[in-house]
């Protein structure tokens, strides 16, 4: 199985195990994987310090999830949703999964990709 994708993740692979982090992002665009490596780091230290109930809450508001509908889900209110979302910053986790579509559909536009980059 050959293909640049490929490639990379093998690569990111052997480096964040090297590193201690969980997260990366390899592009063919150096630039873009200098500034998206830092986001990674910032996300990989919040998301240590997450417990296995708040890493569910942000992951079905990261899915456009309603604290309602995130309570409904894990059996609690939307207030107690709200109380777990607000101790994991995911703001922060929001904000740079935009930054990371802004950078990605700007270098597919610059480089001519008629790919949509698959994002927001």
């Amino acid at each position: 199985m050959d293909g640049e994708a490929f490639e990379y993740s093998g690569l990111q692979l052997d480096r964040i195990k090297n590193e201690g982090q969980n997260l990366a992002v390899k592009t063919p665009w150096e630039e873009a994987n200098q500034e998206l490596n830092i986001y990674c780091k910032m996300i990989d230290r919040l998301i240590k310090r997450w417990t296995k109930k708040k890493c569910e809450a942000v992951m079905y508001r990261l899915e456009g999830r309603t604290l309602n509908e995130i309570g409904e889900m894990l059996n609690i209110d939307g207030s107690a949703v709200h109380y777990r979302l607000a101790q994991t910053d995911y703001e922060i986790v929001e904000l740079i999964i935009q930054r990371y579509s802004d950078i990605i559909r700007k270098k597919a536009e610059m480089f001519g990709s008629d790919e949509d980059p698959g994002f927001r």
